[in-house]
């Protein structure tokens, strides 16, 4: 584990910017992340010896922030697969549905057809009824005339007795 403090090891000399010999590197140790420090030395030698300090809490939040993002991405998936599985249902329930139309919309198809042929068979019985009704008419007519006619004849006739049933009263008288 590494200490709050880490101290780089001791150079041989003096740097030229006139730096100590030893250089400190300070972590916090409130509960708030912190920073990441990399320091860097150059020695004269051409020896460079890199430093990194990282507390412990800075681990733990690193490994939290791993673990949320990894949870945040599972429940990605997760939703991802909730939405595919209901648009699938989604996509299935109206194509049941546009089925469904599809055969409401034949039945009533075949209604309608039936129905412009129950039509067409009244339209021709009328057709036929109305030809046999002005053949009646006529026929009606006609019986009407021969009986206007043959009442006519009959109160001709009836007139003519009365006036020969007078006559043979006068003769008789």
């Amino acid at each position: 584990m590494l200490a709050k403090r880490l101290y780089t090891q001791k150079r041989k000399e003096k740097a030229p910017g006139g730096s100590l010999k030893r250089m400190k590197v300070d972590a916090s140790s409130s509960v708030a992340p912190t920073v990441i420090v990399v320091a860097f030395e150059v020695a004269t030698s051409v020896e460079v010896l890199p430093t990194i300090e990282l507390d412990h809490q800075m681990f733990a939040h690193i490994k939290r922030a791993h673990h949320l993002e990894a949870e945040a991405e599972k429940v990605q998936e997760d939703l991802r697969a909730k939405l595919d599985h209901q648009m699938f249902a989604h996509i299935k329930r109206a194509h049941h549905l546009e089925a469904e139309a599809e055969k409401v919309q034949e039945d009533l198809r075949a209604k309608v057809s039936c129905l412009q042929e129950k039509v067409g068979e009244v339209k021709r019985l009328m057709e036929e009824k109305m030809v046999e009704i002005e053949s009646l008419q006529d026929a009606l007519r006609k019986e009407e005339f021969v009986s206007t006619g043959l009442k006519a004849a009959l109160a001709l006739k009836k007139e003519r007795k009365k006036e020969v049933e007078i006559k043979v009263v006068e003769l008789e008288a």
